[in-house]
């Protein structure tokens, strides 16, 4: 009578995605969103949420931007200009942050 009771038990919750082995799946249906939709999908459940989490698919959507769009392509290269600047650092500044000049500061 227990192994039934486990049995009816185990049936009666559904499986995840991932305890299917069908997260890859997901994954790959959900990287076809735009920025729009994959904000919604990750409303719909705590499954869907850490499938794209999990997927890296804002990471993925962001670098599909940099590379086709000219926009965000500009941007990207614009970072990459003040990430690269020589800048050492001052081991007496917070967080090893450049001092600011005047017209930041303002």
């Amino acid at each position: 009578m227990r192994r039934i009771q486990t049995i009816i038990a185990t049936n009666s919750r559904s499986l995840t995605l991932q305890e299917k082995g069908l997260d890859h799946v997901a994954e790959k249906i959900l990287s076809y969103l735009d920025a729009k939709s994959l904000c919604a999908a990750e409303l719909v459940c705590k499954e869907w949420r850490r499938v794209i989490s999990d997927g890296m698919l804002w990471k993925k959507l962001i670098e599909h931007k940099v590379r086709t769009d000219s926009l965000w392509g500009g941007l990207a290269e614009r970072k990459d200009v003040n990430t690269q600047c020589s800048y050492s650092g001052d081991p007496s500044l917070p967080d090893n942050q450049p001092p600011q000049t005047a017209t930041q500061s303002a």
